[in-house]
């Protein structure tokens, strides 16, 4: 894969499934500063919720390549996937196997990166989307851009279907991105907020509660630039100078959102969510899907 750029102000990013066994010095350095932090800037936290700070050890986790070609066995209808460029050799299985890709990009220039090596759908993901920013040809923080500057970009650079991702919460946003060009618009923090959902309870009602300015691009709840609403937990970590990468930041983390998520105490889970989330009204899926398929439908009919 084409690697995640390295983010300016960190001491090492561990940069996509193409780092796993290559970043053995810069491990131990992050494992020697995330214990400093743990033990002298974050123990109040832990002690808050009776859990003990973890020692950052290397975790086996399944390799993207295995998660890969399980998708490919079971001949599934579409394969989604975001941080960069799969193997040509895994785009040519998908294409021969009718496997249809759909990577994300958040420039024009990732955009057509994505259709040199053969995938068949690009997602225009602007910087209003809720989670991690999927950014891999520079770093996140040079990669922001607005998705109805983006979509535009995109659509020109590009002959392959794009989908318009991030901010896109009701039907006026629907019908804006398609008249930018996109063919189709990705929708998560709306259905996120939905009972069906498996965000916590608290999560759910934040996100139904969220006002104009709630949402912030934040490194706290992972070491990776990401968009979430603002709590406690992200303003105590942003107040402190050092910045651990990801996963070591996530890691380290991981014992406070288990207890946080047992206890339904959202100031300190990673509450990631679109600026959208103001826009926010139904707690049901279905009715989310409907609103947005007859406002959208409403919306074009009255620009004729």
């Amino acid at each position: 894969m084409i690697p995640y750029a390295a983010v300016p102000g960190t001491i090492f990013a561990i940069v996509g499934p193409t780092a796993s066994g290559k970043t053995d010095v810069a491990l131990r350095v992050a494992e020697r500063i995330g214990a400093e932090i743990v033990s002298c800037d974050s123990m109040q936290l832990y002690r808050e919720f009776d859990v003990t700070p973890p020692a950052y050890a290397r975790r086996r986790k399944p390799r993207v390549v295995d998660q890969i070609e399980t998708l490919i066995e079971l001949g599934v209808p579409a394969f989604s996937f975001i941080f960069g460029v799969p193997d040509r050799k895994v785009l040519a299985e998908c294409q021969r196997r009718s496997i249809v890709t759909i990577g994300a990009a958040t420039t024009a220039d990732e955009a057509t990166a994505l259709e040199a090596a053969g995938v068949d759908v690009v997602v225009a993901s602007g910087f209003e989307a809720g989670g991690h920013r999927p950014s891999f040809l520079r770093s996140s923080d040079s990669s922001l851009t607005g998705l109805f500057a983006l979509v535009p970009q995109v659509v020109d650079a590009v002959g392959i279907p794009v989908i318009a991702a991030g901010g896109i919460a009701d039907g006026r946003t629907v019908a804006a991105a398609l008249m930018l060009g996109a063919s189709g618009v990705q929708v998560g923090t709306a259905f996120l907020a939905c009972e069906e959902s498996n965000a916590a309870p608290g999560h759910r009602a934040a996100l139904l509660n969220a006002s104009r300015g709630d949402t912030v691009l934040t490194r706290a709840f992972s070491g990776r630039l990401a968009r979430g609403l603002r709590n406690r937990l992200a303003d105590y970590l942003e107040s402190i100078p050092t910045v651990l990468p990801y996963p070591v930041a996530s890691e380290l983390l991981a014992p406070l959102r288990r207890a946080a998520l047992l206890r339904d105490r959202i100031e300190m889970m990673s509450l990631f969510a679109g600026q959208g989330a103001p826009l926010l009204r139904h707690r049901r899926a279905k009715d989310v899907f409907e609103a947005l398929v007859s406002e959208t439908d409403a919306t074009l009919r009255a620009r004729g």
